[in-house]
């Protein structure tokens, strides 16, 4: 489960024919400084889909047979200045997707952007995906 998404992205992991499931909560669009802190593996959007990869194929799955959903990215404090360097929400969003595309792995469903923040839950017994925004009820992905 990954609490407290607002501007992060919560990235939900699930590979079916050997029902392996991983999740991960990038804080940071990147560029990573060299090498990933070792505590951190997620904290920036292509260390955390390099670590998924690495994780996946470790345990003997194929990471382009992954279902792959997004949760995060809001806006959740209100801004006065328009600059894209202050909305990480955004930001972090793009370098998600951008980095799911440059390793050839596919988004099946998201739900990101807005101004309220979420929780992420992946069931690793069943691969179920769900997303529970602020104040609201916990539905599938």
């Amino acid at each position: 489960m990954a609490r407290g998404l607002g501007s992060c992205i919560g990235i939900a992991v699930y590979e079916p024919h050997n029902r392996i499931a991983a999740l991960a909560h990038v804080m940071l669009p990147g560029p990573a400084p060299a090498g990933p802190p070792a505590d951190q593996p997620a904290r920036f959007a292509d260390q955390a889909i390099v670590s998924i990869i690495a994780a996946v194929e470790r345990l003997g799955g194929r990471p382009r047979d992954c279902i792959i959903k997004l949760a995060g990215g809001a806006q959740v404090i209100r801004l006065a200045s328009k600059d894209d360097k202050l909305q990480v929400g955004k930001r972090n969003i793009a370098a998600v997707q951008e980095a799911l595309e440059r390793h050839g792995l596919r988004i099946a469903g998201q739900n990101v952007g807005g101004t309220v923040g979420r929780t992420l839950t992946v069931y690793a017994a069943t691969g179920v995906t769900t997303v529970r925004l602020v104040g609201g009820v916990e539905e599938p992905l």
